[in-house]
């Protein structure tokens, strides 16, 4: 029986918060080594010469940005009950992050966890508002194209910008909007507070979810769903 065969795949669902948002990708990679060692997962390691932990997340959080939503794939030694393997990793977790869910990936599935993301979805709070946001929001959404430039080629915004709206209820006014996550087809949030004429910088830019393959889709008709209910 090869090694492979008793390597299983799980994924987990965490959040990335406080202190943490400073924390660049490679760190993350290594506070989730040290959470796994302090847990006593058994992680499974790569082969070669560069021996790692085979830990994969779905996209790298740009610096600065909290998250509820993300998602790593993690392949471990033996089979565990989810139940007992979240409890674990609970127990363990620096501040800044919390596991919130996790679950088996069956064998079946090899895709990448990567290549499965299509879209994410953004919060970011309005503190003070402009007086004129509704006109600014509606006035995007009616550009047909919206040109930008990124590292020196151009692309157009507005095939990215999958959802976009104005919210305010009594936790305040927020803008909420669903980017493209594609292979070579990313959206950023602070693309569109450009666009907004609204300064990133001034902003906390929030991602509460990434949907995978067939999510978004399936969360858009729940939606609507209710809304006739």
């Amino acid at each position: 029986m090869s090694n492979a065969a008793l390597i299983f795949r799980y994924r987990a669902r965490f959040t990335k918060a406080g202190a943490l948002r400073y924390t660049g990708h490679l760190d993350l990679l290594r506070t989730f080594e040290r959470m796994l060692r302090r847990a006593r997962v058994p992680i499974a390691y790569t082969e070669g010469f560069n021996v790692r932990p085979r830990l994969q997340f779905a996209q790298a959080l740009p610096l600065g940005f909290t998250s509820s939503g993300e998602l790593v794939d993690l392949w471990i030694e033996r089979c565990e009950a989810p139940a007992a393997l979240l409890e674990r990793l609970r127990a363990s977790e620096p501040p800044g992050l919390s596991i919130l869910a996790v679950w088996p990936v069956a064998r079946v599935y090899k895709e990448s966890l990567p290549t499965l993301t299509r879209s994410a979805d953004y919060v970011v709070p309005l503190p003070s508002p402009p007086a004129d946001i509704i006109s600014r929001v509606a006035a995007l959404h009616a550009r047909e194209r919206i040109e930008r430039t990124r590292r020196d080629k151009g692309y157009d915004l507005k095939e990215l910008l999958e959802a976009l709206r104005l919210v305010a209820d009594d936790e305040g006014a927020r803008l909420e909007m669903r980017l493209a996550t594609r292979e070579a087809a990313t959206g950023r949030p602070e693309a569109v507070l450009d666009e907004l004429g609204l300064d990133p910088a001034d902003l906390r830019i929030h991602r509460a979810a990434l949907l995978l393959e067939g999510e978004a889709a399936a969360r858009e008709e729940a939606a609507g769903a209710r809304a006739r209910a």
